[in-house]
């Protein structure tokens, strides 16, 4: 991929969903995740916006440790939908529903 596009966040999340990242809470339009490696722990912050800028995106990427040819691979590997379901005394929690289209 020689150019970064700008994509929804809903395609940004599920790819880094693919990698190993779990959505850990929203809070207004930004959604965090993180990723447990041995003793480390990667945390992103996703804007909700869409599309999200495609610097914002440069700098997601690099934050996950991914190349952007990676997260290319990512994002092909299959269709995620999104549905949201709003808990009594949370802001919002996020249950991902997968769609492997062959």
């Amino acid at each position: 991929m020689s150019k970064i596009p700008s994509l929804s966040y809903v395609k940004v999340i599920n790819a880094l969903q693919r990698n190993g990242f779990v959505v850990v809470r929203q809070r207004g339009s930004h959604i965090r995740m993180q990723k447990r490696i041995f003793n480390e722990t990667i945390k992103i912050t996703i804007p909700a916006h869409k599309p999200i800028k495609r610097s914002t995106l440069a700098k997601i990427i690099k934050s996950a440790n991914l190349t952007p040819e990676e997260f290319e691979a990512l994002l092909s590997a299959g269709l995620y939908l999104l549905h949201i379901l709003p808990l009594p005394n949370t802001v919002l929690t996020l249950e991902f529903i997968s769609l492997i289209i062959l």
